[in-house]
Order: C-alpha cells, then structure tokens, then sequence
C-alpha cells in the first residue's frame, strides 16, 4: 500500500519537474533569440571610452547608440550595410555578398514586432540593391583598370568617345577586360556592345595593347580574349586569325 500510494507523488513531481524544464527551455530560448536580434541590428560607433578612471578618445565600439530601431533604421541604414558587408571575404564579389546576406537574414529568429519589421526593411533595402547595375570598378584604386583606361584614352584625342556611344558600354567592356586579366570571374554579356562607325582599326589597335601590356599568353592562341573582344559589334564576326592580324598593326 506504501508504494502504491508513493507513485502518484512521485508522478506529480516528474510531470511538475518536466513542465519546469519546458518552461526553463522556452525561455532560454526567447533570451537566445532576442539576443540574436540584438547582436545582428547593431552597428559600430565612434565614440569616447571610459575605463578604469580613464578616458580613451575616438575608440570604435559598440554602445546604447549601436542599436538599431524602427525610429533610427533611415540614418543608419547605410552604415548598418556597408559594416554588414565588411564581414564577408574581400574577394566576394557585392552581388555574392548580399546573396548571403539575404541569406542569414532569413535564418533570424524573430519574436518581436519591430525586429521583424526592421528584418523587412533591411531585406527590402537588400533587394533594392540587388536590382542595382554593378558599380565601376574604380581605375583610381585597381592598376589593372587604370592601364586598360589610359590605353584607351590615348586611342584618340576623344578618349573612349571616340569608339563608344555611352559611358555605361565603356564600363562594363573596361570592367570586363579588368576582370579577365585579373582571373575574376566574369560573364560575357548576350547582347553585342554597339560601337561608333568607323572606329573599328583604332579600336582593335587598342586592344592589342592592352593584351601586350597585360596578359601573360601569347595573343594568337588566347582564346579567351577573342571571345570577349567579339563582345563589341565590330568584331563579332571576325574570324580569330584576322582578329590577330587586326591587333598587331
């Protein structure tokens, strides 16, 4: 009779104990995830620092005005990204950057209003910057690009004008070359780049330059530089043979 009138106790208690621990787990978790959000909707400031009786001067950190809310998100949101951006490897390219970003975005647990909020502005500002063409690479910091430009701003006395219509092809054929010589991964676009009439000699002169310059291969057997010259409508047709004869003039 002792035992059988011991087992209800000690069933209560199991159950009692067991629902303690559900409790205790959700909570953990709640803490858990509302420290997620908290560390992910930050950004590093520069201000003064206090420590141990002693004042240190411009030091980056993180503070209360790190934080990030539904009130501030507009006069953050700039730094917020490009400080997001800084932690991904430097040889990903923007567009990868943010593939991942979207990512890891998707992945935070969220049990607030407005960090779900803020997690819909930041992907809607993500995606807006994905619909973005690429930037330039900019020629003031990549020798690369800066070589291909000046060798094109020495084909005529009206520099890359004088072969293309709008500075945006110019762009994205400099951009392309850039990435070839630097073994980037590049994409050949689908569409021809249309070119001025009567460039086509000064053009194909330029980019035989550029090769001698920059490629460590022989001109006559770089395939791969053929394809992406035929990118420009001049050259589109031209057989790989005349497309060498065209560049060593």
């Amino acid at each position: 009779m002792k035992l059988n009138e011991q087992q209800p106790i000690k069933l209560n208690w199991i159950c009692n104990h067991l629902k303690h621990k559900r409790q205790m787990n959700k909570t953990v978790k709640k803490i858990m995830e509302q420290l997620a959000n908290l560390n992910f909707f930050q950004i590093e400031v520069i201000a003064d620092l206090e420590f141990e009786g002693k004042i240190y001067k411009n030091v980056k950190q993180r503070n209360n005005d790190s934080i990030l809310t539904t009130e501030n998100w507009e006069q953050h949101k700039e730094t917020f990204f490009a400080q997001r951006m800084a932690t991904y490897k430097d040889s990903y390219t923007l567009a990868e950057k943010i593939k991942l970003e979207l990512s890891v975005l998707e992945k935070l647990p969220i049990n607030k209003t407005d960090y779900q909020i803020l997690k819909d502005r930041y992907r809607a500002y993500l995606e807006q910057k994905q619909a973005l063409p690429p930037q330039p690479i900019d020629k003031e910091q990549n020798r690369t690009k800066q070589v291909i430009a000046e060798t094109f701003e020495n084909m005529d006395k009206k520099g890359w004008q004088y072969a293309f219509s709008t500075e945006q092809d110019y762009n994205l054929f400099t951009d392309l070359l850039t990435n070839f010589f630097e073994y980037k991964d590049y994409s050949i676009p689908e569409t021809a780049i249309q070119l001025k009439r009567t460039c086509k000699t000064k053009v194909a002169k330029t980019l035989g330059e550029i090769h001698a310059e920059l490629s460590e291969n022989p001109l006559n057997s770089d395939i791969e530089y053929f394809k992406i010259v035929k990118v420009l409508n001049h050259f589109k047709e031209v057989s790989n043979f005349d497309l060498v004869k065209a560049m060593q003039r």
